[in-house]
């Protein structure tokens, strides 16, 4: 039995199968994409949480950043290494030096994120809670229950988070591949 036939190792029509099935990503395509938008919770609830509690949304949020341009960092560090194994091989000179892929790697997503998952719309977040609380201490609003005024801010920042995300990112792609991205 030959392999890919009923044999142990498999086709070369399973392995290029297996080589497109998308990878799932952990810090992008789980759960745990959502401690990216940590600080934005906190953005919204920072006039009814504690400093403290404000405080360590962002911390979450920075973490999750750290933690996925670290992820990418070493996932560009392995494949640089197997193409560098794979052209020794067969007698080739390695292009690509496995360190340096890896910190472009890390730098890209950092900076990515950086501004994508935390600065953008935490500003953002931020300058939304702080126009509904004005409105909703002005006299436009006055008959307002105090509960709903207290409320009010909090929410409407919560209700914004969806509506920023997509042109968020989309518009920090759009700066990264017409600035820094040329340089790598």
């Amino acid at each position: 039995v030959t392999a890919g036939e009923g044999g142990t190792a498999p086709s070369e029509k399973t392995q290029a199968a297996a080589s497109q099935a998308k990878e799932v990503d952990l810090y992008r395509d789980t759960l745990v994409r959502y401690a990216g938008y940590a600080n934005e919770v906190g953005e919204s609830f920072k006039n009814l949480v504690s400093t403290s509690a404000y405080r360590m949304s962002y911390a979450i949020a920075i973490c999750y950043v750290l933690a996925d341009a670290t992820d990418k960092g070493l996932k560009a560090e392995n494949v640089a290494i197997a193409a560098e194994m794979d052209q020794a091989k067969v007698g080739q000179e390695h292009e690509k030096n496995p360190q340096f892929e890896a910190a472009i790697a890390a730098a890209d997503t950092l900076v990515w994120q950086g501004l994508a998952s935390v600065i953008i719309p935490g500003y953002t977040i931020n300058r939304i809670v702080w126009a509904a609380k004005k409105l909703s201490e002005s006299d436009a609003v006055s008959k307002l229950p105090p509960m709903a005024k207290k409320w009010a801010p909090t929410l409407v920042g919560l209700s914004c988070i969806p509506f920023i995300v997509h042109p968020i990112d989309t518009g920090v792609t759009m700066l990264l591949e017409n600035t820094i991205r040329h340089l790598y």
